[in-house]
């Protein structure tokens, strides 16, 4: 079993120094024998060496050592550390627990550009996989990104063939993010994935919000555990074709917590041997509870209140009901705006209700209606969304500032 080896606030490991082996000298390799064996034959590969020892000889300068840098250098030197750790030491599961906004992804995206090859990456959220796949894709840095989800029958054909004929001479990286659904044994994707794998092509794997994975594979969505099986499956086929070249594992979150990173460590099956610790944390939430004999006039009312302080404001009314979403909510919320003083609101304003039973592309456009800050006047103005649980895939906005 590997040891859990915990980095320190500065983001150091200590190991004691063992003493150093000796090396073949220059004499000896000119008196070695040439090659008898035929071309052809590959020699066996060199085993891996492990973790423990790899670090045992580095040892990074502290933090006491450099001069007085602002906090936002500190930060960026720790990101750099985390990706000299993925690309270089290549541990065999690693964790990063840093704030949100903090730059997590720019560690995921900075090793897969060092490593080149291919990236997994998994993601939760529908919206959070659409999103990190336009910020991956920047193709003059020979990168490229792309959401498995979202590519279907002709699109799946392309892209499968482009992940085929992807050679490591391409010196190009690839990430694709997938959902849980689609690394599971029985979709499309995972033969795809599979045969990367055996041909060395996948370099790094990544766990985004890996607090959720834990939290909702207990039953909200057991397809996270078959997602974690799949991904020791793909690492056991890449180390049965190439022995020695093992894909390291990371694991990100903002609120990863000691019990979760244990039920995540037997989902996996393994302990990490290389932690970045930072300070835990989640946007600030405001929640404010009222009892009332009809909750959706007060909060009509409060509605009305806030788009007149705020007239650039969007907001989200949530509600476990459907129908009522696409009912008397609407009604009521139309009904009250027209209301508002004429130089309030634009008179294009538009509520739409965003439920289970919008099929994937109405979501994906309502998303881009709501969430989009690419100004396009083609576009619905929708202000506000009456909303189920389905909102759950991503559904934000810089301007959505009220959730009732």
């Amino acid at each position: 079993m590997r040891r859990r080896i915990t980095s320190t606030p500065s983001g150091e490991s200590r190991h004691p120094q063992p003493s150093p082996q000796s090396q073949p000298s220059d004499s000896d390799k000119e008196d070695a024998l040439p090659l008898t064996q035929p071309p052809d034959i590959m020699p066996p590969p060199t085993p891996r060496t492990p973790f423990r020892e790899l670090i045992a000889n580095y040892f990074p300068p502290s933090d006491s050592s450099y001069p007085p840098i602002p906090p936002h250098a500190c930060n960026a030197i720790k990101k750099i550390r985390s990706i000299f750790y993925l690309s270089y030491l290549k541990p065999l599961l690693m964790y990063v627990i840093r704030k949100t906004g903090e730059g997590k992804s720019l560690v995921m995206m900075g090793t897969a550009a060092v490593l080149r090859g291919v990236t997994i990456c998994l993601v939760p959220l529908l919206g959070l996989g659409s999103s990190q796949a336009l910020k991956s894709n920047i193709r003059a840095h020979r990168i490229e990104g792309y959401h498995l989800d979202k590519y279907h029958a002709q699109d799946f054909a392309a892209l499968s063939q482009r992940m085929a004929k992807y050679k490591r001479s391409d010196a190009t990286s690839i990430i694709v993010y997938i959902s849980p659904q689609n690394l599971q044994p029985g979709s499309n994707w995972f033969p795809v994935i599979s045969s990367a794998a055996a041909s060395r092509h996948i370099s790094f794997i990544c766990l985004d919000k890996a607090h959720s994975v834990v939290d909702q594979s207990r039953s909200f969505r057991p397809e996270f555990r078959a997602a974690c099986q799949s991904i020791k499956a793909i690492v056991e086929i890449s180390r049965t074709h190439h022995p020695g070249m093992d894909i390291p594992i990371l694991a990100m979150s903002a609120t990863f917590r000691i019990p979760e990173q244990k039920q995540f460590n037997s989902l996996m099956g393994m302990i990490p041997e290389l932690v970045i610790w930072g300070d835990m944390d989640r946007r600030n939430v405001g929640i404010h509870i009222r009892v009332d004999g009809e909750p959706l006039t007060h909060l009509i009312k409060k509605c009305v209140e806030d788009l007149k302080a705020d007239p650039e404001m969007k907001f989200l009314v949530m509600n476990n009901s459907a129908a009522a979403c696409d009912g008397r909510i609407i009604e009521r919320l139309e009904k009250a705006c027209k209301q508002l003083p004429v130089d309030t609101l634009d008179s294009t304003i538009e509520f739409v209700p965003f439920t289970g039973d919008c099929g994937l592309m109405m979501k994906m456009f309502l998303m881009e209606c709501f969430c989009g800050e690419q100004v396009n006047s083609s576009l619905p103005n929708v202000i506000g969304m009456p909303v189920t649980a389905a909102a759950n895939c991503g559904v934000s906005s810089k301007k959505c500032r009220q959730c009732y």
